[in-house]
């Protein structure tokens, strides 16, 4: 508990995680709500209600978390209006042109964060590692690379290159959250994680209820080739050795768009500030 409260009282200002990304979309959101209770055709009780599903998109600034639960509610709201007042016919045109438009980007959004459906070709500097700074690739290609992760862990176990108690190590939560469902889940191994509070968020507390970090433990980490920030000093700084395991690529359209080098850190010889 005092390692707990030691965290807590680091931990950045509350304020400034609830503003995750910038005041404007506090006052934007102010603004909508205003502008949304003089509209008639809603009820005092059923106005309370969309401001209260909105409080985990407004507390969270986390659009699957928060946005969703709004989305359908309205929707269902929406479609009962219709159906008994034939509510569209009153809409203006300009807000029908709106629903229209906005539901087909969250489409279109969607199907490329999880399909892949169009080629996007963006430039960058011949240097530049392949899918570097593309943010939709940042839940692209999870179950390709869970299936090429297992085949370089079970050849591991296997070749005793690494033991079958070895764990995931990750240094921010939203990866460790992905490897958590994609990767070690299918495998049986826990995930954990190295960094402060704000890096690691809840995986600061799942780390310290998987016992934390013992002598000797070997653990994968993977580094996406996308991103600006890397932590691979992590297999130097607190374990005996590190290595490459494995290179896997990510596909779309038949092309390579991202790469993940796989690490073995082996032989933990520090134990992590926790």
């Amino acid at each position: 508990m005092d390692t707990l409260y030691n965290h807590l009282l680091n931990t950045p200002d509350p304020i400034k995680l609830i503003i995750e990304n910038n005041p404007i979309n506090l006052i934007i959101i102010t603004i909508s709500l205003i502008s949304f209770r003089k509209i008639e055709f809603i009820t005092k009780q059923q106005f309370k209600f969309f401001i209260l599903i909105s409080l985990p998109l407004i507390l969270t600034g986390n659009v699957s978390i928060g946005l969703l639960p709004l989305f359908f509610v309205a929707a269902a709201s929406l479609e009962t209006k219709c159906y008994n007042k034939n509510f569209m016919q009153h809409l203006p045109r300009s807000l029908k042109y709106s629903l229209t438009l906005s539901i087909s980007i969250i489409i279109a959004c969607l199907l490329q964060l999880y399909i892949g459906v169009f080629s996007i070709e963006i430039k960058r500097n011949s240097d530049a590692p392949i899918g570097y700074k593309d943010p939709s690739l940042d839940r692209y290609g999870m179950r390709e690379l869970s299936e090429e992760f297992r085949k370089i862990r079970t050849i591991d176990v296997a070749m005793g290159k690494m033991p079958a108690h070895s764990y995931i190590i990750s240094d921010n939560f939203l990866f460790a959250a992905q490897a958590e469902y994609y990767l070690a889940y299918p495998e049986n191994i826990p995930v954990k994680t190295i960094g402060s509070p704000s890096d690691v968020r809840k995986y600061l507390l799942t780390t310290m209820n998987l016992g934390g970090f013992k002598i000797g433990e070997s653990a994968y980490y993977l580094e996406q080739s996308g991103k600006s920030r890397s932590n691979i000093d992590i297999g130097g700084t607190y374990f005996k050795s590190k290595e490459i395991a494995g290179k896997i690529y990510i596909h779309r359209l038949g092309k390579p768009v991202l790469k993940y080098t796989v690490y073995r850190f082996k032989d933990l010889q520090v134990i992590p500030y926790m």
